[in-house]
């Protein structure tokens, strides 16, 4: 699963993960940031031992979140650092070509990837990855509001009949944020919306009112377009 971040490849990681749970695969989650980081030169020895554990299983799935942590296209160095991430891909290179010679195990491997273009093509040459999936910024109109709704679905803050026109609003001039963005958008909306009632509690004193704000607060389109703005912003100044 490759993409730019915040485009859902984690989250379909999970998705498949609760899947394979239900159908009575044993799931082994590997941060890969986490391997290289804490313990790099144990890594090639962690892989092996997790995927002989996984063996052991009848269905089996490993998920490699931030593969590019360790399995970038190899270089002539003589760094520890550089050798270590070496060898723990050549491990992992190891283990899925053994895929095959598991018939007692139905095993799956899934890498997830910000950035494919840095992983070694030995690993995605035909015969170890058999399905590449790209999850690129929702580029339509459409797109982008479904995801508003989706978020939106369950926010008492937002009045019902207004909805469906101001998220179709937002969705025609958000092209290029992901759907983590589109997420951060609503709620810095409902943050906005608060604002004022926030003030208004503090100035009387009424601090044990805060908890209260939120259903208080309803969001409306000056909102929603304020935090847009923002977002924009934000993003085009990083």
């Amino acid at each position: 699963l490759s993409g730019p971040p915040g485009t859902g490849k984690s989250l379909t990681g999970h998705v498949l993960a609760n899947i394979a749970c239900s159908l009575g695969f044993k799931v082994y989650d590997v941060k890969t940031p986490l391997l290289m980081d804490f313990a790099p030169a144990s890594a090639p020895r962690k892989i092996r031992h997790g995927f002989k554990s996984a063996r052991k299983n009848e269905k089996s799935m490993v998920i490699f979140d931030e593969a590019e942590a360790f399995a970038r296209t190899r270089r002539e160095t003589h760094g520890s650092t550089e050798e270590e991430k070496s060898d723990a891909l050549v491990q992992l290179l190891i283990e899925i070509e053994g895929i095959a010679t598991t018939p007692d195990c139905s095993l799956v491997v899934v890498l997830i990837s910000n950035r494919p273009e840095l992983l070694d093509a030995a690993l995605l040459r035909s015969g170890r990855v058999g399905l590449h999936l790209k999850f690129p910024y929702p580029r339509t109109k459409e797109g982008r509001k479904e995801i508003l709704l989706i978020h939106a679905k369950n926010n008492k803050r937002m009045p019902e009949e207004n909805k469906d026109e101001w998220l179709d609003t937002i969705a025609e001039s958000t092209e290029g944020l992901t759907g983590a963005d589109l997420k951060e958008l609503l709620s810095d909306a409902g943050t906005i919306a608060a604002i004022p009632y926030a003030e208004q509690c503090k100035a009387l004193g009424k601090t044990d009112k805060l908890s209260n704000i939120p259903d208080k607060a309803f969001i409306e389109l000056d909102h929603l377009l304020a935090a847009k703005d923002a977002l924009m912003t934000k993003i085009k100044t990083a």
